[in-house]
């Protein structure tokens, strides 16, 4: 009988010793970049950082998929590894500031120590678990088929640059967004970063540690540089409200309001369901609500199935001009596609969601 006990006892362990460990996976998306970060910094352990937007349909098939593979024992999850997924809202935009990118989803890795190990762009599941088992022997991973930062004229460098660009920026992000001036060795970092690759959000680093450091008179000149030097698309998307900060710091009395003001009561529009083949056409009134003439510079839509016009005239403050948009729905099933509005108001570009169901009556 004893022998029958103990059989079931080591028959116990084994099955307990069998048991693959699993990742702490949480894609709520209710915690923030930095509670994250804070939270990894008292666990130490690796961090699956994953950028996700709101209708992103191809993120949603991504957490789905790693939950999947948490069970299984040959993906290189492990009880020492937390998978979180974060929006691009306000509170979290400033990695996408950082890695100048606002394509959905992306994958960021970090170390035990907090150290970025590794990035890749897209949902793609496999390349997640190269990634895992490349930094758990030490290694760095990289994987973007886009030019680094999004940049054209971005510099020719290795992987292990673009990591450790990343990494450093990150660093002396988070001890600025908590209020530290930089020590030596992190604006040695963000000064190689701008030597090595200069775009607006180290030069914007590099200026507020020079707000910091009182060097009030470097910080108004590089400041009006980097205002008029990164002035693409992706930049007026992803730092107004970083511009805004250096254009107070140039001028101390700028005041955004005293300026164009673009608003809209349609954020989100949803055509509800429609058949294939359908155009549908929707009018969204465009607000000015500042105190100078409002022009509308551009209009980028998220696919070229959005026919989108709009009012070239300046509209006056206080009047209300009108976008007009097509959507032709092509194929069955859910569609969310997205446009931006560039003006001359100095908010971010407006962003208008369009939702909806193609369907076959």
């Amino acid at each position: 009988m004893k022998g029958s006990y103990l059989l079931l006892f080591l028959f116990f362990l084994f099955i307990i010793s069998c048991k693959p460990d699993k990742a702490d996976i949480d894609f709520s998306g209710l915690e923030s970049l930095d509670q994250i970060l804070q939270k990894q910094k008292k666990e130490s352990k690796y961090v699956v950082l994953i950028l996700t937007k709101s209708g992103c349909d191809l993120c949603d098939i991504y957490k789905k998929e790693l939950n999947g593979l948490n069970n299984n024992k040959n993906a290189a999850f492990g009880s020492d590894l937390m998978m979180k997924s974060v929006e691009a809202k306000r509170e979290n935009l400033w990695l996408n500031q950082l890695l100048r990118e606002y394509s959905f989803p992306l994958t960021i890795v970090l170390d035990k120590e907090g150290d970025v190990r590794g990035f890749f762009r897209g949902a793609r599941p496999e390349v997640l678990n190269m990634a895992l088992r490349a930094i758990y022997s030490g290694k760095i991973y990289y994987e973007s088929k886009a030019q680094f930062l999004n940049l054209d004229s971005a510099a020719v460098f290795s992987d292990e640059q673009k990591i450790k660009l990343i990494d450093e920026l990150l660093k002396a992000f988070i001890a600025i967004r908590a209020g530290n001036a930089l020590n030596n060795h992190q604006l040695a970092g963000v000064i190689r970063t701008v030597k090595w690759q200069p775009y607006f959000f180290n030069n914007y680093l590099l200026t507020k540690a020079m707000i910091m450091a009182k060097d009030t008179i470097q910080a108004q000149k590089l400041a009006y540089q980097t205002l008029n030097l990164y002035n693409e698309e992706l930049d007026a998307i992803l730092y107004p409200s970083l511009k805004n900060e250096l254009r107070y710091l140039v001028n101390r009395k700028y005041k955004f309001f005293e300026d164009a003001l673009i608003t809209t009561p349609r954020t989100e529009i949803n055509f509800g369901s429609e058949n294939v083949g359908v155009l549908k056409t929707v009018r969204i009134p465009i607000r000015n609500v500042g105190k100078k003439p409002l022009i509308i510079n551009s209009v980028k839509v998220s696919c070229d199935c959005l026919k989108v016009t709009w009012p070239h005239e300046p509209i006056s403050p206080g009047k209300t001009g009108e976008i007009t948009v097509g959507y032709k729905l092509k194929e069955v099933g859910a569609f969310n596609q997205s446009l931006f509005v560039f003006s001359s108001s100095p908010t971010e570009p407006l962003q208008i969601n369009i939702t909806g169901i193609a369907q076959i009556i």
